[in-house]
């Protein structure tokens, strides 16, 4: 049944556009049903009437075991997960409400090669090693984020908080050919849910240790059946803090968190339609910057009588630290089958506001501040094309950036008996590509994928740096890139549920000009990524194994690092080459019906080239040739264990034991251990209950605890040598809790 569904998944695919992930998981699930009743109806009459209520039994318990399939849209089709040539994982939205993961640092886990660091004023995706740790406005990620086909333009983004998902997709390597901006490490693409015509939605309440309180909510309405419909989610989170401030006797890291989103769509005739979107969120989340190892600086706070706290659980900081962040995104989607070809049209205007108040020296001495103000309010347009045959898939597409980014920051420094300077960014980037990816079926079981993308980028950075009175600011630095980046791709069924691919793909990401550095430009990096791998079904599709193999090989790679200007910036440059190489597997298993087995791990070997860069404490130039990258660790993980029981008609069990594991890795390129994470392993356990039937159906009650062991995690940390020491953030210690959950 299984290789049923997949050719069925692969025979849609062909014949139809872009279609929803439903319609294709109704069309398999039709297609198993009507195979097994032709099946019962070959035999015998009698043989039929004798059997008929056990082959109906078996055809039921076989289509509610085995792993669930999962209908992914990557490459811009509805195709079967087992079925796309490439490193993907999809949750679904009842593994994302089930793990709770609201924000993208609760994905670490789940990802094979992906890491997370979200902490202070620094946020980071990096997918085997690919990221930046840079949040001003000139910087970029390596990873793209992309939310409902919208691509969010602020890397401070990154630390928003999500909710309503419908499904979210990681796809590992470049990706250019297919979307709207390029990214060199991978894509995550966010989907929310949609209006569907249908009356219905969920309600939550939750609450935890420090004084959590969460309460978030949905609903679906059809204004004109299944013509038009609309959906309004919302949702409210506090936190009173799990760490304490000992200077100011108060919680150093409460939050307050709040969202709404509503959608409407329309479906005129049957083959159009648009959805319009709005969405407006605040996070206001803790800043703290914790003074950690001293070396000798010129301006050491420790050494002029500062005090700071051993204790992760515990901070001296002198005046509160936060961050603000309000995000408006308003899009429309607009879909038109044509007959055969399916055009789509998103169009965007996002506006993202972004305030830092920090103790920047993290004593609690009177020493350093920084306010950072930001806005960048951006337009962007994608127009796509994709047609579907039986033998050949294709798709183009455009698209088009304008961003406008102003920022201001002020330094403070009381302690070093300097006057208060103040820098003035602004950046207008402007950016369109051409790209197109196809592929063609030579026989029924190979295939052959090629795409290319045409990349014109142009940033104009104009900054005010602090100066004598009357000084010019920095001249207006104007730069233009371009780039043809393009892939080839080959992947074989060798046997029914096994498919074997590989692929050469060009990664680009353009270059810039580094703010708080009056005419420092860095270069852009270019990537070439080879990869191989193998996705399996087995044991009648209750066991899934995914495994596969990449080199990448990197010139120009664009490194984070720190350099004191006059006080601690962050900075991009670029190295002159470095390699990654590295083994990803995933496995799913269920034994028996209910019992489930999720492993997933990742081995990297990463490395610069001949890399020399300024110190990271001060002094001569040091080279870090040979170094690993950042945010890559050699050994990571994840096994999860969930059995889920029914008890009768009354309701249904759920428990679910994960844990994550990591070998030690490093925030910079200088590898120094105290800049760094050691090894360390956490544990999650979620119990819930359904209530299936009486007044209290519809009903999830559910308790859980998050790192169980009560580790203290770094997610920051950085060395400065104006401050003669480390700078540390850390994640969440142990938390815990109890939600109920109603859906109608």
């Amino acid at each position: 049944m299984a290789g049923e569904e997949k050719e069925m998944s692969q025979r849609s695919s062909q014949t139809a556009g872009v279609t929803e992930p439903k319609a294709v998981l109704r069309r398999m699930r039709l297609a198993s049903a009507l195979a097994s009743t032709a099946a019962l109806l070959c035999l015998p009459g009698t043989a039929f009437a004798q059997n008929a209520d056990a082959q109906t039994a078996q055809t039921a318990e076989a289509e509610n075991s085995g792993i669930e399939a999962i209908v992914v849209t990557a490459q811009r089709r509805a195709q079967n997960l087992q079925d796309v040539p490439i490193a993907i994982t999809a949750l679904s939205s009842e593994t994302i409400a089930r793990g709770d993961i609201n924000a993208l640092d609760k994905l670490g886990g789940q990802v094979p090669g992906l890491k997370v660091a979200i902490g202070a004023d620094r946020t980071n995706i990096a997918i085997r090693g690919i990221g930046s740790n840079i949040t001003n406005i000139a910087a970029e990620g390596g990873v793209a984020l992309n939310v409902d086909g919208v691509y969010m333009t602020r890397t401070t983004l990154t630390g928003a908080t999500y909710s309503d998902l419908a499904q979210i997709e990681v796809l590992r390597g470049p990706q250019g050919t297919l979307y709207g901006r390029n990214a060199t490490g991978g894509a995550v693409n966010i989907t929310t849910k949609n209006p569907d015509g249908a009356f219905g939605g969920t309600l939550s309440a939750l609450v935890g240790n420090a004084g959590r309180f969460r309460v978030r909510g949905a609903i679906g309405v059809p204004l004109d059946g299944d013509k038009l419909s609309v959906r309004i989610s919302g949702d409210y989170e506090r936190l009173s803090g799990y760490r304490n401030n000992l200077t100011l006797n108060e919680k150093a890291d409460p939050e307050n968190h709040r969202s709404g989103r509503i959608a409407l769509r329309w479906a005129p005739i049957e083959d159009l339609e648009v959805i319009l979107r709005a969405s407006i969120s605040g996070d206001e989340v803790a800043n703290i910057i914790q003074f950690g190892a001293s070396v000798p600086g010129p301006f050491n706070p420790i050494r002029q009588g500062g005090q700071t706290s051993v204790d992760p659980r515990n901070i001296r900081n002198d005046s509160r630290s936060r961050l603000n962040f309000r995000d408006e995104v308003y899009s429309a989607t607009i879909s038109y089958d044509l007959g055969g070809v399916t055009v789509k049209s998103v169009t965007a205007y996002q506006r993202h506001r972004f305030d830092q108040q920090a103790d920047v020296d993290g004593t609690s001495l009177n020493y350093a501040t920084v306010d950072f103000n930001e806005r960048s309010p951006a337009v962007t347009q994608e127009v796509t094309l994709a047609g579907n045959s039986r033998k050949f898939n294709w798709v183009v597409g455009g698209w088009y950036l304008d961003d406008d980014a102003r920022a201001i920051m002020r330094f403070q420094l009381p302690g070093i008996r300097r006057p208060p300077f103040a820098f003035d960014y602004t950046q207008k980037t402007k950016a369109f590509a051409f790209f197109g990816q196809a592929t063609y079926s030579i026989t029924d079981t190979l295939r052959v994928t090629g795409g290319l993308r045409y990349s014109d980028e142009t940033k104009t950075l104009f900054q005010v740096l602090p100066g004598p009175p009357g000084a010019p600011g920095c001249p207006s630095a104007r730069n233009k890139y371009n780039d043809l980046s393009p892939k080839f791709g080959i992947d074989f069924d060798v046997a029914k549920n096994v498919l074997l691919y590989a692929s050469a793909t060009k990664g680009f990401k353009a270059g810039g000009g580094n703010v708080s550095v009056c005419g420092n430009i860095y270069d852009p990096e270019d990537l070439w990524a080879y990869e191989a791998g193998i996705k399996s079904q087995w044991l009648d599709n209750r066991l899934r194994v995914n495994v596969n193999g990449y080199y990448y090989d990197y010139t120009g790679y664009q490194a984070s690092q720190l350099v004191n200007n006059p006080a601690p910036t962050a900075i991009i440059t670029n190295a002159a080459n470095a390699t990654v190489k590295g083994v990803e597997g995933e496995l799913q298993f269920e034994p028996i019906r209910g019992l489930t087995f999720n492993v997933n791990a990742a081995w990297a070997d990463s490395k610069f080239g001949n890399f020399v860069t300024t110190a990271q404490f001060g002094g001569p130039p040091v080279a870090v040739t040979g170094n690993r990258l950042a945010l890559t660790p050699e050994f990571s993980g994840n096994l999860a264990l969930q059995y889920e029981r029914s008890l009768g008609s009354s309701g249904v069990i759920t428990a679910r034991f994960e844990h994550n594991w990591s070998s030690s890795f490093f925030f910079d390129p200088y590898n120094n251990p105290l800049t760094g994470q050691g090894a360390y392993g956490i544990s999650n356990a979620r119990l819930s209950y359904e209530f299936e039937e009486g007044a209290l159906k519809g009903f999830i009650l559910s308790a859980f605890v998050n790192n169980i062991q009560d580790k203290d995690i770094l997610n920051r940390a950085d060395g400065s040598g104006i401050f003669g020491g480390t700078r540390l953030s850390y994640d969440r210690p142990r938390t815990f809790g109890a939600e109920v959950r109603f859906k109608f």
